[in-house]
């Protein structure tokens, strides 16, 4: 039995003992865990208040690898979806999550900025490339239960929207593979129900998912949770737009324009002072006169929308 002293609401990942990192936010890790499949395992929670908490004794379950992530395209989207199996047929409740992120590009490369007046080249600030994360807080399940083989088929992840800017350079995502037992897949089917299948009259009504976990001097109290033991399989792919036939390129924004002002400081300062516009590259302009390509931010610097800071993951 793992027991552990919390000092908020938390997500533990702790079995075993006690040798706990706080990684903050209510989240604890416990590294390099030697777990035995033959046994079962729960959790012990104590806080700085005093009370204690418990899980039941869980089964320890193993996943099998992923065979595939593929996508299907068609004009209704961009589905992308996983095949798993498990030759022992011991799994049969799957669980997903997965990060996405992708590599954008601003619709116009701004060459120069504006300062103290003038327009200068810019030099080591790069704001055309840019890069953003997604972590959908959807609930994702499958079973194979009723079926005679453990096997998932085609299970969807994700569905984005035809010729999405998503794609625009590269996507990626990591998706990660748990397997859960019959009352832990229930738990989070309930969950699932709750937070995403209510809405409308016609909607299930929410119900009571009270989990695994038990105060040990007060019954009665409510414990939101469910306590799961197992390892976990993930893998990240990557897809760029030469791998869909038909695809077309696609920008985050619409409706950018550049035009060109004439190089004569009251200009200069009426259109690229403050936040609004940028200055791209020279224009065509008479002999011996200088203008200026500008845009506006959004449509020039992609850390509005994203962040220029490269994945340590990304080719």
């Amino acid at each position: 039995m793992c027991s552990c002293t919390v000092s908020r609401t938390i997500f533990l990942a702790c079995l075993n003992d006690c040798s706990t990192a706080d990684l903050g936010k209510g989240l604890y890790i416990a590294p390099g865990l030697a777990l035995n499949a033959a046994q079962r395992y729960r959790l012990h929670i104590r806080t700085n208040a005093g009370k204690e908490y418990a899980s039941d004794y869980v089964e320890l379950k193993t996943s099998p690898p992923m065979d595939s992530i593929n996508w299907i395209n068609s004009n209704a989207g961009f589905q992308i979806y996983v095949n798993t199996h498990d030759p022992q047929n011991a799994s049969r409740y799957y669980r997903w999550e997965f990060t996405e992120t992708w590599e954008f590009h601003a619709v116009y490369y701004s060459l120069y900025q504006y300062q103290n007046g003038m327009v200068v080249p810019r030099l080591f600030n790069n704001i055309f490339t840019c890069w953003q994360t997604n972590t959908p807080s959807n609930i994702l399940l499958g079973s194979s239960a009723k079926l005679a083989q453990d096997v998932i088929y085609q299970f969807p992840l994700i569905q984005l929207a035809p010729n999405t800017w998503k794609i625009s350079v590269r996507y990626s995502m990591l998706l990660k593979q748990y397997v859960l037992t019959e009352d832990a897949y229930n738990f989070w089917q309930q969950l699932q129900k709750n937070s995403e299948q209510v809405g409308s009259i016609f909607s299930p009504q929410p119900s009571e998912s009270r989990g695994n976990i038990r105060n040990l001097a007060d019954s009665g109290e409510q414990v939101i949770g469910y306590v799961s033991a197992g390892t976990m399989r993930q893998q990240r792919i990557y897809i760029t737009p030469d791998q869909i036939p038909g695809w077309r390129l696609s920008f985050y924004s619409d409706g950018c324009e550049e035009v060109s002002i004439p190089n004569h400081p009251d200009s200069l300062k009426e259109h690229l002072s403050g936040d609004g516009n940028l200055p791209l590259d020279q224009a065509p302009a008479p002999p011996g006169a200088i203008r200026w390509w500008i845009s506006s931010r959004y449509c020039a610097d992609c850390t509005l929308t994203g962040t220029n800071k490269k994945p340590y993951f990304w080719p």
